[in-house]
């Protein structure tokens, strides 16, 4: 957010005014928008001074501290669980990738799933048997069905 003009740049649009100069002579001789001198002129109007509205905080967090502890609680219940059925069971309207930043970020907990199956496994073996020249294609998928046969 922009820092709010200076007091002194304040009270100046209103002695400038206050002593007959018009809003475009004000802007020209003060280097300022237009809108920032009525807006000064509306605010002396209506509060009698020109000091900077406080600042609003922004928007409101989506996620609140219940929310967040309900997300907690199902992924350490069930810590395959997808980010779409987090939102499924919850019943909550808030974006995917919010609550990804808050399993993430606000909970500290890494939100990464790794699939170890024996098809990633086989292929990572095949891979680097290839690689150094220890098997062909063929006996490899000789292997592979052999392998899967005595897994059944």
């Amino acid at each position: 957010m922009a820092k709010p003009y200076s007091m002194d740049l304040r009270k100046r649009v209103i002695e400038k005014h206050k002593s007959g100069k018009s809003v475009s002579e004000i802007e020209k001789e003060l280097d300022v928008k237009t809108t920032f001198v009525y807006d000064m002129l509306k605010l002396y109007r209506e509060t009698g001074s020109v000091e900077p509205k406080p600042a609003t905080g922004g928007k409101k967090a989506s996620i609140t501290p219940d929310i967040l502890l309900q997300i907690e609680a199902l992924v350490l219940e069930t810590p395959d669980i997808t980010l779409q059925e987090i939102k499924d069971e919850l019943g909550i309207t808030i974006a995917i990738s919010g609550i990804c930043d808050a399993i993430n970020k606000k909970l500290n907990l890494k939100y990464k799933k790794k699939l170890f199956s024996i098809q990633v496994r086989i292929a990572k073996m095949h891979k680097k048997l290839v690689k150094i020249g220890k098997m062909t294609n063929q006996r490899w998928m000789l292997q592979v069905s052999l392998f899967l046969m005595k897994a059944a």
